[in-house]
């Protein structure tokens, strides 16, 4: 047996419903940046201190644009223990929304 239903929402409540999962994705992207930089080895700073979260309307990225980021995230330092820095930080982002 099947069952079917459709909701049909009012425009205030889809309005807020936009607002709402906007908020949340621009909270899941910061709390991404700010992981990511703390998991980026540290030299000089330069790379750490180069994370960029932006958000747009309906898009939020997360960005650094040291031209040797790649290479860190690819473990070319020591520090990221073999790691790396992007995926490391997703997980850390995963476990705080898992609650």
């Amino acid at each position: 047996m099947k069952i079917r239903a459709n909701l049909v929402v009012s425009p205030a409540l889809s309005r807020k419903i936009d607002k709402a999962l906007g908020e949340f994705t621009e909270d899941v992207m910061s709390d991404f940046t700010q992981a990511a930089r703390n998991r980026t080895p540290v030299d000089t700073g330069a790379a750490q201190a180069a994370w960029r979260f932006n958000a747009n309307g309906e898009k939020s990225t997360a960005t650094n644009r040291k031209p040797y980021i790649k290479r860190l995230d690819e473990n070319w330092s020591k520090q990221t223990r073999g790691k790396g820095i992007v995926k490391p930080a997703i997980r850390d982002v995963n476990r705080k929304y898992k609650r």
